[in-house]
């Protein structure tokens, strides 16, 4: 398995979805996650158990916020760990309600981005290819164009959802649009018949 540090605009992706755990916004923190998502802090918090789907992971966090004031998640570095996998170095910082005592420690989160096995769709083929250019004096970017091709055992429909809900937040394009123009070429899609 290669592991490598992943670029700054992922990292910078993640500490932007991180925000919703510092400001305790549940909804933004569920819609990150699939429903049967589990989160286990039984190996940096001794006597904690792993929870699994939102019901039980909105409770371990109402008790977290019960317990610690000032609760903040920063992530500090992110690994790509290859298979659409992604370790998160986060800083936890909090100060204890009742005690007053500040705390920090890291920690670390195993992201794996999986949308279209919990969309239930086969992906048999996926292929993406980006074209750019410089030009001018100073050079710079003409901008980039990417095209996709998936082919999948479901409806074509489904496959182009999923490409768009895919597409859409990417951290790459989503990091690169700020500062040059990022279209997309052709989307092919060769779904069930």
């Amino acid at each position: 398995m290669s592991v490598q540090a992943a670029t700054l605009d992922v990292l910078a992706e993640f500490r932007e979805r991180f925000e919703c755990y510092n400001r305790h916004d549940f909804d933004a923190m569920e819609a990150m996650c699939r429903p049967d998502a589990v989160f286990d802090p039984s190996r940096v918090f001794p006597g904690e158990r792993p929870r699994s789907g939102y019901g039980e992971m909105r409770e371990y966090w109402n008790e977290i916020w019960e317990i610690w004031d000032g609760v903040r998640m920063d992530p500090v570095e992110v690994l790509d760990v290859g298979g659409d996998r992604y370790v998160v170095v986060v800083e936890l910082g909090a100060r204890g309600r009742r005690s007053g005592v500040n705390v920090a420690r890291p920690m670390a989160f195993l992201y794996a981005l999986r949308e279209a096995r919990a969309r239930g769709i086969p992906v048999t083929d996926l292929r993406v290819s980006a074209d750019g250019g410089f030009g001018g004096d100073p050079m710079i970017s003409t901008g980039i164009t990417y095209e996709i091709e998936i082919a999948g055992d479901a409806p074509e429909a489904d496959l182009r959802r999923l490409v768009a809900d895919c597409e859409a937040p990417a951290a790459i394009p989503h990091a690169l649009r700020a500062g040059t123009t990022v279209d997309a070429g052709s989307i092919r899609v060769r779904g069930a018949s």
